[in-house]
């Protein structure tokens, strides 16, 4: 005897999204954004440039102990979210506005010339 598939009714579901009869279509864009995708007849907002990831080196220096408690004290304050600072961070965007001060100051805002040769290391003349 020949078995007969039982047909199946296909369940509907609602189609669209039921925010939309309330919100004229609004609850699309947000997902869209959601996705990263813009709603229809927008332009997609540029991204920003990647930055290049440099290569971290060590530096190791002396600072004076007040400045580097102060430092660290900041970093546990500020260490979770939103600033989610850490003491290398702290350091290296005190160094590149410290930086753009110099060249504005001394050399016109333009980078300074490449050294010919390595730091000299030991205690500073004088001191």
């Amino acid at each position: 005897m020949a078995t007969r598939k039982k047909a199946t009714k296909k369940r509907r579901t609602i189609g669209a999204d039921p925010l939309d009869a309330v919100v004229g279509g609004a609850s699309l864009a947000v997902k869209a954004s959601r996705r990263g995708l813009a709603p229809a007849g927008t332009a997609p907002k540029p991204k920003p440039p990647a930055r290049k990831r440099e290569a971290k080196v060590r530096a190791t220096f002396h600072l004076p102990e007040g400045l580097l408690e102060e430092a660290r004290d900041a970093v546990v304050h500020l260490s979770g979210p939103p600033a989610r600072l850490t003491l290398a961070t702290l350091a290296e965007a005190a160094l590149r506005k410290e930086l753009e001060r110099l060249k504005k100051a001394h050399n016109g805002g333009r980078s300074f010339p490449k050294r010919e040769g390595e730091l000299k290391g030991g205690r500073p003349i004088g001191s």
